[in-house]
């Protein structure tokens, strides 16, 4: 059996969400979480129509081994105003996992962040809290998520 590197994958940016690949990723994902969708269409129109964006990491063949799914979060107050990169949604293909393919695909969205002037960073999880803490993230106990699952946040570097 060949072994599988980190470096013979490739990225690619997506925000139409039409790309099979990701559409049988996206969905395998879901369907690991158990949640049933009644219209996928509906799903990706929704995606797309809100300005979120995606990075592929996709195996030499051109299957998608995992997705990264992130908006703009605009923020404003009477003192502040600015923008975030959200993280909505994080997927590694399993037998994947624990091999540096999520940390790479992450410093690669966190270097798209950056170039687009966004240098916080914030995501929910309620499922790789020591994944995120070993990335640099931060739990932000003065931010509550409306889903309870616990907020993470991270400063990029300038």
């Amino acid at each position: 059996m060949k072994k599988t590197f980190v470096s013979d994958f490739t990225e690619m940016p997506l925000s139409d969400f039409s790309h099979p690949g990701f559409r049988r990723a996206f969905e395998r994902y879901f369907a690991e979480l158990e949640v049933a969708v009644d219209d996928w269409e509906a799903v990706y129109r929704d995606m797309a129509a809100s300005g979120a964006q995606a990075l592929l990491l996709c195996s030499p063949d051109a299957d998608v081994a995992a997705f990264l799914l992130w908006a703009t979060l605009p923020f404003s107050s009477s003192f502040f105003e600015g923008s975030a990169a959200f993280i909505q949604e994080f997927w590694v293909a399993p037998s994947l996992r624990g091999q540096g393919f999520g940390r790479r695909l992450l410093r690669s969205a966190e270097k798209q962040f950056a170039a687009q002037g966004l240098d916080l960073v914030l995501l929910t999880s309620d499922t790789a809290e020591t994944f995120y803490l070993h990335c640099g993230y931060r739990r932000a106990a003065g931010i509550r998520a409306k889903n309870d699952c616990p907020v993470f946040l991270r400063c990029l570097p300038e």
